[in-house]
């Protein structure tokens, strides 16, 4: 009887395991169909619960900060942060130890410009963080914070007011922001003074006026940890007393704003009295040599586009 039960046992337990083995199967086929003929299902609609992870809360805080300090290294500590599409979007500067300040145009283009496609690609889908944010609460916690305390932001003007809108304060007091600006209008000049390429028709000084003021009065009501505002020279050359304006009112510390202009000009301003430190290119360095403009003569049968300065203003 023994013999019975323990034969009967075990083809019972076989039945049970190809059973299990054959629904297994049969879930893993309909699962691979539905996925190439829809999408991929969603396994739960309610995020899990998991508020640490057993192996990397084990480890000591030290490690843990080498751990993503790693990872951001990976990831970029220099971000360029654009706006596509309406949205905004980064992409990692792919040489920033060949960054400097005060470069010309062509120089400045050439480092940010040619983004490898491969990386373009991976980088859509953030595969160098996204799995560790996704590990646990309490490492997406610690990794967020580390973001924005190790990145340095390269941010156009147009994209730096809606950032500033949408990262929460705790976090924008630990970013270091290297926010660009190009004079590419007749702000804060005459109609009279105008350099001969903008006219009524193609320029709207006033617009770009009350944009200018409004990014620093947004900036006027956060904090950053670290603030550079690099101003570059498009084409025209505006008075710097009134386009540095709406920044006296900032308390923003440390900070910097990098003129593209040397100071014995007659549009120079005098900014000793200001609380953040002001820079302007080495005697030898014009950073304005190289624009990108339109020109056209004589000897050129057809106007095309070259890199040259602008020498009348």
């Amino acid at each position: 009887m023994a013999e019975s039960d323990l034969t009967s046992s075990l083809s019972s337990a076989r039945k049970a395991v190809q059973a299990a083995a054959t629904a297994r199967s049969s879930k893993f086929k309909s699962w691979f169909s539905h996925r190439h003929h829809s999408h991929s299902p969603l396994l739960s609609l309610k995020p899990l619960s998991q508020h640490g992870c057993h192996l990397l809360s084990a480890l000591p805080p030290e490690i843990r900060d080498q751990i993503y300090q790693e990872v951001l290294q990976s990831f970029g500590t220099v971000q360029h942060i654009t706006i596509r599409e309406g949205k905004l979007t980064h992409m990692r500067c792919t040489a920033p130890e060949l960054h400097d300040f005060f470069q010309d145009r062509r120089t400045r283009d050439s480092i940010c410009n040619p983004y490898d496609m491969a990386f373009r690609s991976s980088v859509q889908n953030n595969w160098q963080i996204i799995p560790l944010f996704l590990t646990c609460k309490q490492v997406y916690q610690e990794l967020i914070e580390a973001v924005y305390r190790s990145i340095t932001f390269r941010i156009p003007s147009n994209a730096a007011k809606r950032f500033i809108m949408i990262v929460p304060d705790t976090f924008l007091a630990c970013v270091r922001l290297h926010l660009m600006y190009g004079v590419s209008s007749p702000m804060y000049l005459k109609a009279c003074d105008w350099p001969h390429q903008f006219t009524a028709e193609n320029s709207n000084p006033k617009a770009d006026q009350a944009e200018w003021e409004d990014l620093w009065r947004a900036f006027a009501k956060v904090r950053v940890a670290q603030l550079i505002v690099e101003i570059h020279d498009y084409g025209v050359r505006v008075p710097e007393q009134a386009l540095m304006a709406p920044l006296r009112g900032l308390r923003q510390s440390p900070m910097e704003v990098l003129l593209p202009w040397h100071d014995d000009l007659d549009t120079s301003g005098d900014f000793r009295d200001v609380a953040y430190v002001v820079r302007r290119p080495p005697e030898w360095i014009d950073p304005t040599l190289q624009l990108d403009v339109d020109k056209g003569g004589p000897w050129l049968p057809k106007p095309r586009k070259i890199w040259d300065r602008l020498t009348k203003r």
